[in-house]
């Protein structure tokens, strides 16, 4: 017997890149445990359908889950099964097992089904589990340029998260995977305009900005429903986050923090124009849903809430560009406190956003609730540029103690890795050579040199260091533009979400730039009501 007649052993390796996932519904509450097969009622090593969720017995019974995925009157999509003897996924179409991260969910719930334990606190090795990951991985693919290769916000980028994860990293098999989920209006309510979230479904954007252009944005048909994607799977893990914290509250919660591996990236976004890559503020999404879910939860109000109710969010902002749509969203509100650090050029047009400045404080009652740390052009050392010794000395002098002061009940990273060691963004040869503003050819090289490590420093830095929020903090992905270094710091994230009390410490000891400490003492000055 050949292997494509053979569903259920042989040495075959596990194939990463099955074209037939992507055409699935891989829902892992749609999956059920020792249900007999259709046909014969057989219980004896049956595999589920991943298409329709219907049990068929394997060849060594009478074979009907081969006949069921080869029957032509059904839509094609019925070819991948599970198998209920050592839970491996086959392709019949592929002839092949397959390996992807996409499938954790499934195979989480399938391991919980089999093997026992509490499915609202799953458990690996006696340990319950904290984190959550949504991976939009397959879907995302949908919203693509014809000519991706030249964009820099592609498919490409964050393909290599999934396969570096699932291959070299233990964390990933400690999370609580989940699908992703669109999100409903809602979830949005406040955020965006209904005509902008229907003229973006719709593949469109509003008449005012086709006028004038959008600002480096593209859309396919697909791309309004992967950006619901997105912005759906933050507010999910938004509000598990807040849901699992507040009902065990002084006790240890099931999940504890989450990373939504998301796209397209949300922090330009703003109510009713799409900017830099962004459609959908994913984050200021994830904000509003832990608030509205801590309310709920707690009508009186807990640790991190104001007078009124409302639950306090630290958003902190480490992506390379500055996060103008968050900033617009909670400018007035003083339940948001916003801290960006990014690249900075003062004149118009050399480096997105413009709207960055320290002076940018907020306005009304969110006066005082946006920091702004806007790190300008390294003529110090621009060899060296800046590294982790800069960001160190930034969250230890003014992210932490600020974030102390508010005491949030929650906190939120806009996860960008475009600062990142080998990003192409963090060089200086974005810039036209006929601006005026533009550098000298011989000077045009990387300004940013942030290891894997200090990503994962900084997010154990924000769990322990922010007491309020009790380790309560969801990372969304933003930028970073470079395939590899996105796995690499993806993977130290998550290390530390999963064991936050691990970790390498510091590598180095050297100092940061001498424009890094001026603008810290240029940001501490200003003073900060809450602190």
């Amino acid at each position: 017997m050949g292997v494509e007649d053979d569903d259920s052993g042989g040495a075959v390796v596990p194939s990463q890149h099955c074209p037939h996932l992507s055409r699935l519904n891989l829902d892992p509450n749609l999956l059920q445990w020792n249900m007999p097969c259709q046909r014969c009622g057989s219980h004896s090593e049956n595999w589920t359908c991943l298409g329709c969720y219907s049990s068929f017995c394997s060849r060594y019974v009478s074979g009907h889950f081969l006949e069921h995925s080869h029957d032509q009157s059904l839509d094609g999509m019925h070819a991948i099964g599970i198998s209920s003897s050592d839970l491996s996924v086959w392709c019949h179409s592929c002839q092949s097992y397959i390996k992807h991260a996409t499938l954790l969910p499934i195979l989480c719930r399938a391991e919980r089904l089999k093997f026992g334990g509490n499915l609202g606190a799953p458990v690996v090795s006696g340990q319950p589990i904290r984190t959550a990951v949504i991976l939009q991985y397959l879907e995302a693919d949908a919203h693509a340029h014809p000519t991706s290769r030249r964009r820099l916000e592609g498919p490409a980028r964050v393909y290599p998260i999934c396969p570096f994860l699932d291959a070299h990293s233990t964390a990933l098999s400690e999370c609580l995977c989940l699908p992703s989920v669109e999100a409903v209006p809602a979830d949005l309510e406040g955020l965006h305009s209904p005509a902008y979230v229907s003229a973006l479904v719709a593949g469109r954007l509003l008449p005012e900005q086709e006028r004038c252009g959008p600002a480096d944005v593209y859309l396919t048909p697909a791309s309004g429903r992967v950006a619901l994607q997105a912005a759906g799977s933050c507010a999910a893990l938004g509000r598990l986050i807040a849901r699992s914290a507040a009902s065990t509250e002084g006790s240890p919660a099931a999940v504890r923090n989450g990373f939504a591996l998301v796209r397209p990236p949300g922090h330009h976004a703003e109510a009713d124009r799409a900017v830099g890559f962004c459609l959908l503020n994913n984050v200021a999404v994830a904000v509003r849903a832990i608030q509205d879910e801590l309310r709920r939860c707690h009508p009186t109000g807990i640790s991190g809430t104001s007078a009124d109710g409302t639950a306090r969010v630290l958003v902190v902002d480490w992506d390379l560009h500055h996060g103008n749509g968050i900033q617009r969203m909670f400018y007035e509100d003083p339940s948001v406190l916003y801290i960006s650090v990014h690249r900075y050029e003062h004149a118009p047009g050399l480096f997105y956003s413009a709207e960055g400045a320290l002076d940018r404080r907020g306005a009304g009652p969110g006066l005082g609730f946006n920091v702004n740390v806007p790190l300008p052009y390294p003529r110090s050392d621009p060899r060296r540029g800046y590294c982790d010794a800069d960001y160190r000395y930034i969250f230890q002098r003014v992210v932490l103690p600020l974030g102390r002061a508010y005491r949030p009940a929650a906190v939120v990273v806009a996860c960008g890795f475009d600062a990142a060691e080998g990003d192409p963004t963090a060089r200086d040869d974005d810039i036209p050579s006929d601006d005026p503003g533009a550098r000298p050819a011989a000077q045009k090289k990387s300004l940013f040199h942030l290891t894997p490590r200090l990503y994962g420093e900084l997010t154990r830095t924000l769990m322990a260091g922010i007491p309020s929020a009790q380790g309560r903090l969801l990372a969304v992905l933003e930028g970073g533009y470079q395939g590899e270094a996105n796995a690499l710091c993806a993977n130290q994230v998550l290390m530390s979400l999963v064991h936050p009390e691990e970790g390498d410490s510091p590598a180095s000891s050297e100092a940061p730039l001498l424009e890094t400490t001026s603008l810290v003492g240029q940001v501490l000055a200003l003073g900060w009501l809450f602190s």
